[in-house]
């Protein structure tokens, strides 16, 4: 069952089925028009010599239209195409099933290094006004908010999934 991380963020309804890094690769790789959003947090996660920024830039890389928030864009090459907003911007962008930042509606948001509280609540907007859309966390703290997430894990794990996503792109 999946279960907040913390106490008080009890989301009712359906929550999100644990998934692993490699089933994740393959549900963003087989999704028509995914997004990644990447928060500032991304920047300070180190993940043995590894920071989550630079597992977001790789995904990005493989060609996923990304929207960096909170100064995740500071570490971004210049030739790697992103757009710029705020977490609660394409959130409320987002509402619009016609919506997307390369002109095409997504039908699936992915989620990194963004504060549990922010999006957590995120998720959830998502969750009850977006129906068109599917969510997967890649965090190392649960989110039961969105349709699939990691479940718990140690950092060095939370890595491991992350290269297995890598693989699966």
């Amino acid at each position: 069952m999946s279960v907040s991380w913390k106490t008080g963020d009890v989301p009712g309804g359906y929550l999100s089925t644990h998934i692993d890094g490699a089933t994740a690769g393959r549900m963003i790789k087989e999704a028509k028009n995914p997004l990644l959003i990447v928060g500032g947090l991304a920047r300070k996660i180190d993940l043995g010599g590894k920071r989550l920024i630079d597992y977001a830039i790789e995904i990005t890389k493989k060609g996923i239209p990304t929207v960096a928030t909170a100064g995740s864009s500071k570490e971004y090459p210049e030739d790697v195409d992103i757009k710029m907003m705020g977490a609660v911007e394409i959130v409320n962008r987002l509402q619009n099933p016609e919506y997307g930042v390369n002109g095409k509606p997504h039908d699936l948001v992915i989620t990194m290094g963004i504060q549990y509280y922010l999006a957590s609540q995120s998720l959830s907007t998502l969750k009850n006004f977006a129906p068109h859309l599917k969510t997967i966390a890649l965090c190392a703290r649960n989110h039961p908010n969105a349709t699939w997430a990691f479940p718990y894990m140690p950092d060095y794990k939370w890595k491991e999934e992350l290269e297995k996503l890598l693989e699966k792109l």
